[in-house]
């Protein structure tokens, strides 16, 4: 699960990504046919637990692949499987955000962003679907992610950044829901108290 984790909790990159890196940097296209063989499953599977349409995931993924092949380099990710995921979720959230613009959205990653919206209550430029992606909070929450337990740490990573149902989570870590909910609420609550109190959120 270490490498389902946001950027800042994921290992460095291993020998493999190394080389799919500098064949990046040495414009070579072998760079995007070896990350799709590694990642565009994952990728897509990110995409499709947010817009949950197969197509519209498809067309994430080949973006995000282009998408790295216009910013590696000058970028050099630290953690290409982050630096990947990281841009998917991006796309498919503009799609998200496009599809049910001044309506109201639904579905399984709708619900998870309303359970999240009363722990950032009082972020008044920020939307609970943005959240990863401002640097103030993004840091924020890594921080106090760090200070959770691991699975705890990752079930809300899986549930608030991956957008996976409650359903999905429990069989991953072979769990019962109830112990994904509860947990899920506990650790909202102690978002909510940290984010205060680093005058994040009032």
């Amino acid at each position: 699960m270490a490498d389902r984790e946001p950027s800042q909790s994921m290992p460095q990159n291993d020998a493999e990504d190394a080389e799919i890196i500098e064949l990046f940097f040495a414009r070579d296209e072998a760079a995007i046919e070896r990350t799709s063989e590694k990642y565009a499953k994952r990728l897509s599977a990110v995409s499709r637990n947010i817009l949950k349409d197969e197509t519209e995931a498809e067309e994430c993924v080949n973006d995000a692949l282009f998408r790295a092949w216009q910013t590696i380099p000058p970028e050099r990710p630290g953690t290409l499987a982050g630096y990947l995921v990281r841009i998917v979720r991006n796309l498919s959230l503009d799609r998200y955000r496009s599809r049910f613009a001044g309506k109201r959205a639904a579905g399984e990653f709708a619900t998870s962003l309303d359970e999240l919206a009363d722990s950032i209550s009082g972020w008044e430029s920020l939307s609970p679907d943005k959240m990863f992606d401002d640097r103030l909070i993004a840091d924020a929450i890594s921080r106090f992610l760090r200070g959770q337990k691991k699975l705890v740490r990752q079930i809300f990573v899986c549930r608030y950044f991956y957008g996976e149902s409650i359903r999905e989570i429990a069989r991953r870590f072979s769990v019962g829901e109830s112990y994904v909910k509860i947990s899920l609420a506990r650790t909202r609550g102690k978002l909510k108290d940290y984010l205060k109190k680093e005058e994040i959120v009032v």
